[in-house]
């Protein structure tokens, strides 16, 4: 069994913690409303103080130390294939440290784990590995997100064929105004 087939718990042990650097920043913004979401629907996220952010970001992490602990380890360059659609990944992403992938809540992640045991940085990439055929759409609350599926059942479609269906309707109106175009 190679290194890469292995989990991250197997190879070195617990993950001592988070980075406090990053933590607040994941909470209010990068992490996904699945997994960071607030339980008062009425809170933005990205609205929240970096105290409270970094306060609600230990809670989620007692839940979430796990799935990542128990997670494959992968080479730095997966990662960094993994990465390539998130912007400016290549300031945060380092070869010389610990990558972990896996799921949490079904949600793909990348973590990157300090030589000390901490975590570095925790990515959760909207499409990796020749999928970019999807759309990465975030709601500000789950709230926002049971609002628009609402809209959609009384639509008679799914979230995700209302989403396209608005998108398909957007880039043909601009493409309208634009004097031509193909049909999507």
């Amino acid at each position: 069994m190679t290194i890469a087939s292995k989990s991250y718990i197997a190879v070195y042990g617990k993950i001592k913690g988070f980075k406090n650097s990053h933590r607040a920043e994941i909470a209010k913004t990068y992490g996904p409303e699945k997994i960071f979401g607030l339980e008062d629907d009425s809170i933005v996220r990205a609205d929240l103080s970096n105290k409270n952010a970094d306060e609600h970001f230990r809670k989620v992490w007692v839940r979430i130390k796990g799935d990542i602990e128990n997670s494959p380890l992968i080479s730095a360059e997966a990662a960094l294939v993994m990465l390539s659609t998130i912007e400016n990944v290549e300031r945060h992403h380092r070869g010389d440290l610990v990558h972990i992938q896996g799921r949490i809540q079904g949600i793909v992640f990348v973590a990157q784990i300090d030589t000390d045991g901490y975590g570095d940085q925790l990515w959760f990439p909207p499409s990796f590995k020749g999928a970019e055929t999807g759309v990465w759409v975030e709601f500000s609350t789950r709230k926002a997100k049971r609002d628009f599926e609402e809209l959609a059942q009384h639509s008679g479609k799914t979230l995700q064929e209302y989403i396209l269906g608005g998108l398909r309707k957007k880039l043909e109106s601009s493409k309208t105004e634009q004097g031509g175009g193909r049909k999507l």
